[in-house]
């Protein structure tokens, strides 16, 4: 199957499925990838792996005991996708260097040094193969590591598309 966005790596299935007339198709499957290249616009992580159980039908599926890494950040919680179109996530993200946070957020080569870890929540729009934040939040710890200008701290944040107010 074509994930967009998606340019390498495997992913695995191992699950059941039933169907009958009442509940129509249900499902429960662990699935886990590894080897995961993944890019789309200024999300991009390079040899991830990834695993979750999967459980639900056409209109919700459950995602438990999510995980996703790479080389300097994870991030584990429980989510939902909704019509398969609007993700859910509510988790705990650590590792994230300062610098790869703010790459992602489109500012470059800035001097400080730090480590973020801590609850976040997002909620994606995943129609059309492009992923578009809806909403997000994070309550994060900024723990000094080394570097030209060691930062430390607490950072929170909350992004809503629709109010267009972060």
């Amino acid at each position: 199957a074509f994930i967009p966005g998606m340019t390498n790596g495997r992913i695995r299935l191992d699950g059941a499925a039933h169907y009958d007339d009442a509940s129509h198709l249900t499902f429960n499957a662990k699935v886990q990838g590894d080897g995961l290249d993944y890019r789309y616009a200024a999300m991009r992580t390079k040899n991830a792996k990834l695993s979750f159980v999967a459980s639900g039908n056409r209109d919700q599926i459950n995602l438990t005991q999510m995980t996703l890494s790479d080389s300097d950040l994870s991030a584990q919680g429980d989510g939902s996708l909704a019509h398969l179109s609007t993700l859910a996530f509510n988790g705990n993200l650590s590792g994230l260097t300062l610098r790869r946070g703010l790459e992602k957020l489109g500012v470059p080569n800035l001097p400080y040094s730090a480590v973020l870890s801590g609850p976040i929540r997002l909620l994606a729009d995943l129609q059309n193969g492009r992923p578009r934040l809806l909403q997000g939040s994070a309550n994060l710890n900024v723990k000094q590591s080394a570097g030209l200008i060691p930062v430390w701290g607490a950072l929170a944040g909350a992004y809503d598309a629709h109010a267009q107010r972060i």
